[in-house]
């Protein structure tokens, strides 16, 4: 890791005791919150603040799991080691495009109404979860969500020696209504490895006619044609949707571990304001003939002074 003032928020995260203590005790094995607490002698509340401070700063991850009494809070290290580099520096900018085919889902959980589509045909039944795990799936140019979630896996190259600044995710998206509805507002959730970007209110399930690229057997007058094409970013001025912004969530917030895929989720909760889920479009079907379509741009760390 480069010394400078760009790494300051890792620092200050270290600047403590007690999250020192923490550190020491993770090196250990993974623990959670309340484990942490009783080790240090600090309340649960206190631990979770500190935690928190540590996973800004990209040094713990966190994840939720099933616990004897509800879900609990299990911690541990994001790097088992560091080296700190003191040395003159420029920043050679990297750019990463990678295109996510709609079929290639990593994790889902999703109700009616639901399905999937090839280019060629509809993969099993209408309305029948299960066909979410058919191998086929990977195939898949065209599904529709009704109430739940769809993750993919972002491909993750970034090393210890570089700094994200920016990710851009593009894809063509709208409602889902059986058949189709022109007003059909829908509140659309998009999250990155957990941590909650935003929404944005699709205002439309689009069937008032073909969609561009969509096959001749698909397009029957009745069913979901096109969407519209959004683009998401997340720089240091936090996350933006086709250059408005979202919300406050910033690159820095994410924690993003050496090797491990960056999570990308898109969701429509049962329990939103406009629960009327989403249609995500792929290569050969709807307007804009491509899949998900990921931009990382990340700074390599450099030397520019001259060796002893």
């Amino acid at each position: 890791m480069i010394v400078s003032r760009e790494t300051l928020p890792f620092f200050t995260a270290l600047a403590s005791e007690t999250r020192l203590h923490i550190v020491e005790l993770l090196c250990r094995r993974k623990m959670n919150i309340s484990e942490l607490a009783k080790a240090i002698g600090l309340s649960s509340t206190i631990v979770a603040r500190h935690i928190s401070t540590l996973e800004k700063a990209n040094l713990v991850r966190c994840e939720s799991i099933a616990g004897r009494h509800g879900t609990q809070k299990v911690c541990s290290l994001v790097h088992i080691g560091l080296a700190l580099r003191f040395e003159s520096q420029r920043s050679v900018m990297n750019m990463g495009i990678y295109e996510i085919p709609v079929g290639q889902f990593a994790t889902w959980s999703v109700e009616p109404t639901c399905g999937l589509c090839t280019t060629k045909s509809i993969i099993g039944y209408l309305d029948d979860p299960r066909y979410f795990a058919d191998p086929r799936r990977t195939d898949a140019k065209l599904i529709w969500v009704g109430h739940g979630y769809i993750e993919y896996y972002i491909p993750n190259y970034i090393d210890d020696w570089s700094t994200v600044h920016e990710i851009r995710i593009q894809l063509e998206i709208c409602s889902e209504a059986p058949g189709f509805e022109a007003v059909w507002p829908s509140d659309i959730y998009f999250s990155i490895n957990g941590q909650t970007l935003g929404f944005w209110t699709s205002p439309s399930d689009y069937g008032d006619k073909p969609g561009l690229f969509s096959p001749e057997w698909y397009s029957n007058g009745s069913v979901t044609e096109y969407g519209q094409l959004k683009t998401i970013r997340i720089s240091r001025e936090g996350t933006f949707v086709d250059g408005e912004k979202l919300s406050s969530f910033s690159i820095g917030e994410i924690a993003l571990a050496r090797a491990e895929p960056i999570r990308f989720r898109i969701e429509s909760p049962s329990d939103c304001k406009n629960p009327r889920g989403f249609t995500i479009f792929g290569k050969g079907f709807g307007n804009y003939n491509q899949d998900i379509v990921v931009t990382i741009i990340a700074a390599d760390a450099t030397t520019t002074g001259k060796e002893d």
